[in-house]
């Protein structure tokens, strides 16, 4: 072997990585630490190994103890499955059968349908933890009862219910159990090394210690320059904190950023922080006077006030421009004219309606009729030859009213009428919103540069309000006396002065401002400059703070430059490598050759022969070893037949029993696909793993042959029947018995039964009948085949057997059906209820069947 354990291979690693700090993980986790991590005072040691840091000092000793692999002490359970029975609606087994498990060895023989499988379900609910797909409950029955069972290990004196809603596989650290659904997963996935070596002692953990302690080291130095980057991070946010407070906007190239290119522009633009000459600062004080010149020029201030002054002028110059434009609209010269020109009117209008009109009609109302009427009267037609509602002839008086209506609603009275109240009636409306609008609010303050104005602007809005509000005109003497001969020219003199202060104010402030934008281009300049000085110079407080920042940067920058020169991947890919070649020679060729030693017990054969490979297909080392098992770079399973995978299966379980603590070992049907020579490989590995392991052993089986093989091997190992094993006979899913094959003995069981005086029960019957039944089978095989036959399966032929057939006494007719149907009567059929097959047999006729199978007896040794 190239290497005792895993610290040759650990050793070969670091030849071949070549690093101290790797050196240093490597020598904490092979010599002192094992699970436990790495302490923070070495860690810190491989962190400034690993940043390339001089260290003076010689590895320190750890605080704890040195780590060293021991080999675990056997801290299985030594207990004993000792009873299992009571049975309630358990798949088809009666709650009579119980099953003592009482000697180390115990064998329970039954054919198909006898309930063997149902008994091994039961013990398989205790020992997978696996969903047990076939129903538990019986099926044959409409019976919502749960399914339950009683059972009792050697290490409880109380007997223990288990009932279809508990937990499955709760005593799997006890019991291994096998059966041909195992048998199959054992050839469909990959064996479990740590079920068959003692990984521990090959201290492949130390792989997993380096793994996690690499994992730590690397999450160490990644928190080593997090903490340097939040300290760089707080330097650098001090510094524009002082900035700010200062005032100063933050250039870009000061913005922190995590990056290395973000990190070295900051570094740049710190290291251009210096003093200034002589020559700088006077230029400096230069600009400041400069710029508080020009300032003082363009004062916000004062064209604020012009700007506010020239919202004033041009509030009231648009008054004046409204009330002039009202002024007008009024016509107050002609409202006295046309007064007199509507009264005029009306009385025309009237002198013409009063022919047509009675005096005490309302001339409203008559209007409104005329209106009405215009859809009925001709109004085009002119001739009048007939009435236009009767249709008679028009003439004298009639003729006469017929015309005078046309020329009443024809005649455009109406109309000038209407112009003349509509400009009357806005005359009035404007009076009265000039009568109740407050001037005096509107212009004050009133603009200084329209003082010249302001006393006749209120003396003619107080004439106008005057007027508005008494309506008498001979206010207008008022107006004249302004020297106007119109009411529609009393503001032309006050709106043509403001229309001109106006202009003239709008176009000063446009060369201010044409003016202010040089000037304040000139002070932009000058603020920049001034800006940029003032900025250095803060910075400049903090020359200390700036020093310690860049140095800080610097120390980052080559931090981290190292650590990611180092490829952790790569590293772990390393480990991992190294790990599997370790298992590969150490775990896989100590696994592989406890299974080749159960595999060359059970067939006589080399595993290798058959091109067996075992290999490791785990991701990393320790004990995490994933074995894949091919055979010629196939799975097991599509190469071995049915009956080669079943004895792979079989040596599997026996390197995991020889090594498990498990103490119950459970065997269903194991030699079912055997063929001769397997099966008594199998009975003396059985026998020996027995004997070497002094394990509890339990075997259901429905192979007689192998039953009786495996009973002649224990007896001739000097196993006693009784005591260190038992066979048992399971018959019907209710009847379970000791098999015995002795005559007398059987005679003796069924006279003792049919002797008793008292009511027989279910059980009696249950156990006479089977007793009988054996007889039955008890004569034929010793009175007729001379014990070459048994019930089950014809025993293997030994080479002097053959002259026991000379002695063979064949049945007469009437012997065979009496047998037939005596049988017939002691057998209930398969899936029967065995309580009602027999529930009307009493005694008496059971003694009848005995002496009659007596009988039959006493004719077969007459002859």
């Amino acid at each position: 072997m190239k290497h005792e354990d895993a610290r040759g291979y650990l050793s070969e690693l670091q030849e071949q990585i070549n690093l101290d700090w790797f050196d240093t993980i490597c020598f904490y986790s092979q010599h002192y630490y094992g699970p436990r991590d790495i302490e923070e005072e070495q860690k810190n040691r491989i962190l400034m190994q690993l940043l390339k840091y001089e260290l003076t000092s010689s590895i320190p000793e750890p605080s704890v103890q040195k780590y060293d692999v021991k080999v675990l002490e056997d801290g299985g359970s030594k207990h004993t499955l000792d009873y299992l029975g009571n049975f309630s609606n358990f798949s088809k087994l009666s709650q009579n059968i119980s099953f003592d498990f009482n000697c180390p060895v115990t064998v329970v023989f039954g054919t198909n349908g006898a309930g063997k499988s149902s008994a091994c379900k039961a013990i398989r609910v205790l020992s997978d933890k696996n969903d047990i797909k076939s129903p538990l409950r019986n099926v044959h029955f409409d019976s919502k009862k749960s399914a339950g069972f009683d059972f009792r290990f050697s290490d409880n004196n109380e007997t223990l219910r288990w009932e279809d809603e508990q937990e499955l596989g709760k005593y799997s650290d006890q019991v291994k159990y096998f059966d041909s659904q195992i048998s199959i997963s054992s050839t469909n996935k990959s064996p479990d090394a740590n079920k068959v070596v003692e990984v521990q002692p090959f201290k492949l953990d130390i792989f997993d210690f380096l793994d996690s302690n690499l994992s730590g080291v690397k999450a160490q130095a990644e928190t080593y320059l997090e903490e340097a980057m939040k300290t760089i991070e707080e330097q650098h946010k001090e510094l524009i904190t002082h900035l700010a407070v200062k005032g100063h906007e933050i250039p870009t190239e000061l913005n922190f950023s995590r990056g290395k290119d973000g990190l070295e522009q900051i570094k740049n633009s710190l290291s251009k922080v210096s003093g200034f000459t002589e020559e700088e600062s006077s230029a400096f004080d230069k600009a400041v006077t400069e710029r508080t010149e020009i300032q003082k020029e363009i004062s916000p201030e004062g064209r604020k006030t012009l700007g506010v002054e020239l919202e004033l002028i041009e509030g009231v110059f648009k008054l004046i421009e409204r009330l002039r434009t009202r002024v007008g609209e009024m016509n107050i010269s002609s409202v006295a004219d046309m007064k007199k020109e509507l009264l005029k009117l009306r009385e025309e209008q009237k002198g013409d309606i009063q022919f047509l009109v009675p005096d005490k009609v309302n001339l409203g109302k008559f209007k409104e009729f005329l209106k009405q009427s215009k859809d009925v009267l001709d109004y085009e037609n002119t001739e009048f030859k007939e009435c236009l509602f009767c249709k008679r002839p028009l003439e004298g008086d009639s003729l006469e009213i017929i015309q005078k209506y046309y020329k009443f609603l024809k005649s455009d009275l109406e109309h000038k009428i209407s112009i003349i109240e509509r400009k009357l009636n806005s005359h009035e409306e404007i009076k009265v919103k000039i009568a109740d609008y407050n001037f005096e609010d509107a212009i004050k303050p009133f603009p200084e540069a329209l003082m010249v104005i302001q006393e006749s602007l209120n003396e003619k809005i107080q004439i106008l309000k005057e007027y508005c509000a008494v309506g008498d005109s001979s206010i207008l003497s008022r107006v004249e006396k302004h020297g106007l001969d119109s009411w529609t020219r009393l503001f032309d003199m006050e709106f043509s002065v403001a229309k001109e202060i106006l202009l003239q104010k709008t176009t000063n402030l446009k060369d201010l401002d044409r003016n202010i934008s040089a000037r304040n281009k000139r002070v932009i300049e000058l603020s920049e400059r001034i800006s940029n000085y003032e900025f250095i110079k803060s910075l400049l407080e903090k020359k200390a703070e700036i020093g310690e920042c860049k140095s800080l940067i610097d120390k980052y920058l080559r931090d981290l430059s190292n650590f990611q020169d180092i490829n952790f991947r790569q590293l772990k890919r390393k480990i991992t490598e190294k790990a599997k070649e370790a298992n590969s020679a150490l775990v896989i060729n100590d696994f592989k050759e406890k299974l080749s030693v159960q595999y060359r017990d059970l067939t006589e054969k080399n595993i290798d022969a058959s091109g067996f490979v075992l290999k490791n297909a785990a991701g990393t080392g320790g004990d995490k070893v994933d074995l894949k098992a091919t055979v010629g770079g196939h799975p097991i399973s599509r190469v071995y037949s049915e009956g080669e995978q079943k004895v792979y299966s079989l040596a599997l379980f026996f390197a995991e029993a020889y090594f498990e603590k498990k103490n119950v070992i459970v065997f269903d049907d194991p030699v079912s696909s055997l063929d001769y020579n397997y099966v008594g490989n199998f009975c003396q590995k059985l026998k020996n793993f027995i004997r070497e392991t002094e394990k509890q052993v339990i075997v259901f089986t429905h192979d007689w042959y192998f039953l009786k093989d495996f009973q002649d091997q224990l007896a001739r190992n000097k196993f006693k029947e009784g005591k260190d094993f038992k066979v048992y006979v399971l018959e019907n899913c209710s009847n379970l018995f000791i098999n015995v094959e002795r005559e007398d003995d059987l005679k003796q069981k069924i006279s003792s039964l049919l002797s008793s005086q008292d009511t027989i029960t279910t059980k009696e019957r249950e156990d006479l009948c089977s007793y009988m039944r054996r007889l039955t089978e008890v004569i034929i095989n010793t009175k007729v085949f001379n014990k070459q036959r048994t019930q089950y399966k014809r025993d293997k032929l030994n080479p002097s057997v053959f002259y026991e057939y000379t002695s063979m006494k064949p049945l007469t007719e009437e012997e065979a059906s009496r047998f037939s149907d005596l049988y017939s009567k002691l057998s209930p059929y398969l899936h029967d209820n065995p309580a009602d097959f027999f529930q009307d047999t009493d005694r008496e006729v059971l003694k009848t069947r005995y002496e009659e199978l007596l009988a039959l007896e006493n004719a077969i040794n007459e002859r």
